[in-house]
C-alpha cells in the first residue's frame, strides 16, 4: 500500500486512493491466509498482541490511509462526519497516539474518515476474499474498485478515477473463494495461494 500511494503524484489524489484500493485487494488476494490472520478471526478469542507483527502490518495500513486523508483535509468535507461529531475519546489510546505522533494537525474528525476509507476498502475485498461475491458478479474486482472510486470525492476535488485494471484471480481449482478450507483440527490447509 505504501508503494501504490507513492506511485501516484500527490497532484492526482483519486488515483492515489484507487492504487491504495487495489493494492490492498492484490495483496489479500495474494496472500489469503496472512489476510485471515491480520484481519480475521483465525482462532476463536485470539486477540494479536500489541506490537506484534499483525499489529505492526495494521499500522502500516492505517497509516497509509491517514496519510491519504491528510493529503485531502482540505477537500475532505466528509470529515465532518455528516452531524457525527468525533472526539479523541472515541478511539483507543494507541491509535490516538499514533495519530498525534504522526499526524499532529489531524483532527478527530479526519481519523474517522481514515476508519470510514478503510471500511469502505476492507469490504469488497473480505467479501470477494471469502467467496461471496462470487456467485453474484462476473467480476468481483468491481466492488472494490467502485469503493475506492466513491471514496476519491470526498479526499479530493478531482474527479473519481475510472480506469482500472483487476488484479489476477488466483482461486484454488472448483473453488469459489481463494480462501483454503481447513482439515478439521488441523490448522492445515487443503490449498494454498501461491
Amino acid at each position: 500500500m505504501e508503494a501504490a500511494y507513492d506511485s501516484v503524484p500527490a497532484a492526482e489524489p483519486g488515483g492515489r486512493v484507487l492504487a491504495v484500493g487495489q493494492a490492498y485487494r492484490r495483496w489479500a488476494l495474494e496472500h489469503p491466509e496472512e489476510f485471515r490472520l491480520i484481519y480475521g478471526d483465525p482462532v476463536a478469542g485470539y486477540r494479536a498482541p500489541d506490537g506484534g507483527p499483525a499489529r505492526a502490518e495494521e499500522d502500516r495500513a492505517c497509516t497509509v490511509l491517514l496519510k491519504l486523508v491528510e493529503a485531502g483535509l482540505s477537500h475532505a468535507s466528509a470529515a465532518r462526519s455528516k452531524g457525527v461529531r468525533h472526539d479523541w475519546s472515541d478511539f483507543g489510546p494507541g491509535f490516538v497516539a499514533r495519530v498525534n505522533e504522526l499526524f499532529p494537525e489531524l483532527p478527530p474528525a479526519a481519523a474517522a474518515l481514515a476508519m470510514r476509507t478503510w471500511g469502505r476498502m476492507h469490504g469488497p475485498v473480505a467479501l470477494e476474499l471469502f467467496g461471496h461475491l462470487r456467485p453474484q458478479l462476473q467480476d468481483p474486482a468491481k466492488p472494490s474498485i467502485s469503493a475506492s472510486c466513491s471514496i476519491s470525492p470526498e479526499l479530493s476535488d478531482s474527479p473519481s478515477p475510472t480506469t482500472h485494471r483487476s488484479a489476477p484471480r488466483r482461486y484454488p481449482p472448483g473453488s469459489d473463494s481463494p480462501v483454503a478450507v481447513s482439515r478439521a483440527g488441523t490448522g492445515r490447509h487443503l490449498w494454498s495461494a501461491p
